[in-house]
């Protein structure tokens, strides 16, 4: 995996645009386009490993659990003398 989170174009300008409307909502901010870019980039810089590896550690999670129910149903298929 290369060190640089890169989020889809569509998914990244929804995410800008998400963020401005929230700022100007909620605190009275305005943004134009260039620092909506620029604090997205540093909340995904910032945050986006974070979110990566929980999404993994959850996988890892559900595997295991799906793995022990399949052991378990493979377990009972067993032909004993």
């Amino acid at each position: 995996m290369t060190d640089k989170l890169k989020l889809d174009t569509k998914i990244y300008d929804l995410v800008c645009t998400d963020v401005a409307e929230y700022l100007f909502e909620n605190h009275g901010l305005e943004l134009g386009q260039f620092e909506q870019q620029f604090l997205v980039d540093f909340i995904v810089d910032k945050l986006g490993k974070e979110f990566f590896n929980k999404g993994i550690e959850q996988a890892i999670y559900r595997f295991s659990k799906l793995s022990e129910s399949i052991k378990e149903e493979l377990d009972m298929e067993k032909i004993y003398e």
